[in-house]
């Protein structure tokens, strides 16, 4: 059985913002185990300002995560001010408060791919969502 090596530039990219650092931790093991870069940052601010900055490059994250309750900007408000920006990355909404996640990624649907994690979750469940966000 042959592994197959997977190139820096063919890995796709994840941008993971959560205040929790045992909780960005454990996403980022299990993402980096699969195949992803990972960039980790703990508040929406900061996640909004790296994503700004790539805005027109070609390393700009394939996949968001975000967590809802975020210090700087909230994930709702994140994801509000990148589509204001034009900027249409797939999200993966991680929370604890399902209703109110799940009524905001409903909005989202026709601006762009976003599905919704309900915390404790398992890593075979964060990487059904990741592949059903990242499909073509």
């Amino acid at each position: 059985m042959s592994k197959k090596i997977i190139l820096e530039s063919e890995k796709k990219r994840a941008l993971i913002v959560n205040d929790d650092i045992n909780f960005l931790h454990s996403l980022t093991f299990t993402l980096k185990r699969s195949g992803f870069q990972v960039t980790t940052v703990t508040n929406g601010k900061l996640a909004y300002d790296i994503i700004m900055n790539l805005k027109n490059k070609d390393d700009q994250p394939d996949l968001l995560i975000i967590d809802m309750r975020l210090p700087g900007y909230t994930g709702k408000e994140l994801i509000s001010l990148l589509l204001s920006a034009q900027i249409k990355i797939p999200v993966l909404l991680t929370t604890s408060h399902t209703q109110p996640a799940s009524e905001f990624a409903a909005e989202l649907k026709p601006a762009i791919k976003c599905q919704v994690l309900n915390k404790p979750f398992d890593s075979k469940e964060l990487l059904k969502k990741i592949a059903e966000l990242l499909e073509n």
